[in-house]
């Protein structure tokens, strides 16, 4: 009980940190100006036109995607990389121990990163809702939404939970986005150049890609392409679960690599 204490405190410490912050600040920002030049060229006042219309049809391409897994990824990651250069970790590591001071980093990391970019569409969808309507009001727009995404995610559009509607559209990249800062937080144990940290999650997103484009991996690991649907049958509560259980094993794998860094780190001084 008394560990589970412990690991809470530095959790909840590390999350102060990371919220009250200008770099959250700035970051979310920086997404919502993003996403909204990347959706702009769609926005317009007409009767089937809506803001889950809109999300449906984002585009994932060159500069938008590098400029958002940068945004998702590296403001939190960095954080043993700050530690690390200004000796900080050594302390918070003697106040707790290095498996505690490990978990909280890639908790933090890894939640902020998946927490950032849905606040992000939420709030831009706030903004967009003053001149367009964000959700369906007519046939039109229901069945324009519909036809731009799985029917299992539509359906929800006609319920009392539409908000959920924009979360599960948006679950499996957000998730994605967790653990490719999870990937940056691995680096910075292996690397204290910030260039080759910041650019990490682009490389392994990019590398992967192409990995799955030669057809050498199985389809099952097409994190980079994954909506979250695995079998349209079981319904959309079975199909959430089973994304964020498929993440996390990433996550959880990528998590292992980092306490084992964080180790190796502290015994090399």
């Amino acid at each position: 009980m008394k560990d589970i204490v412990s690991l809470a405190r530095v959790i909840i410490l590390d999350f102060k940190r990371a919220i009250f912050s200008k770099r959250f600040v700035l970051t979310l920002l920086g997404m919502i100006i993003l996403i909204f030049i990347n959706l702009m060229d769609y926005i317009e006042i007409d009767p089937g036109v809506t803001v889950c219309y809109i999300f449906n049809i984002r585009y994932f391409a060159g500069g938008f995607t590098m400029c958002m897994l940068f945004l998702a990824s590296v403001p939190y990651a960095s954080s043993f990389y700050t530690d690390y250069i200004s000796n900080n970790y050594k302390f918070e590591i003697i106040r707790s121990n290095i498996l505690r001071y490990s978990i909280g980093k890639v908790i933090t990391t890894v939640s902020m990163a998946i927490m950032t970019p849905l606040l992000a569409y939420v709030l831009l969808a706030c903004l967009l809702g003053v001149f367009i309507p964000i959700f369906p009001t007519n046939g039109l727009a229901l069945s324009v939404a519909g036809g731009t995404q799985n029917q299992l995610f539509t359906d929800l559009l006609t319920t009392d939970f539409k908000w959920l509607y924009i979360v599960c559209i948006l679950l499996a990249e957000s998730l994605r986005y967790g653990f490719l800062a999870g990937v940056a937080l691995y680096v910075s144990t292996i690397s204290s150049n910030p260039f080759v940290i910041s650019s990490s999650p682009i490389i392994v997103f990019y590398a992967w890609s192409s990995l799955f484009n030669t057809g050498m991996i199985s389809d099952l690991l097409r994190w980079h392409i994954f909506d979250g649907i695995f079998m349209e049958e079981k319904g959309l509560g079975f199909n959430m679960a089973l994304t964020i259980f498929y993440y996390m094993i990433f996550i959880v794998l990528i998590g292992l690599a980092f306490v084992k860094g964080v180790k190796r780190r502290m015994a090399n001084g």
